[in-house]
């Protein structure tokens, strides 16, 4: 998370984080926001995290034309549209996840 938190404020500026409780099924969630917008979720899990994407229609397109890999593009390509656009949840357990986790990251800010 060192890495994440240290990416968003080097290349965006100042964020803050929420921690709360999402229901029984997900339990404690971070929040990460950039002013008052989300830019994700963070699901801490035992030696690894989950990170929650909600991307919209035009940062979906970028990350269908991006070089990430086909497994994150076929997740958002296949989630339901809700009325923010697509999500996708990503698990972080190594040092590619992490790459990837910081490339969403930049097409959200993007869109």
């Amino acid at each position: 998370m060192d890495t994440i938190y240290r990416y968003i404020e080097d290349k965006y500026g100042s964020f803050h984080e929420e921690w709360g409780l999402n229901g029984q099924s997900s339990g404690w969630v971070l929040k990460l926001y950039s002013g008052r917008r989300i830019l994700l979720l963070v699901v801490p899990c035992y030696k690894f995290f989950k990170v929650l994407f909600t991307l919209s229609d035009k940062a979906v397109e970028e990350v269908i034309l991006s070089d990430l890999p086909y497994i994150v593009k076929d997740t958002f390509v296949n989630s339901p549209r809700n009325g923010d656009g697509r999500s996708a949840l990503i698990e972080v357990r190594n040092l590619d996840d992490l790459k990837v986790t910081i490339k969403l990251i930049g097409i959200k800010q993007a869109f």
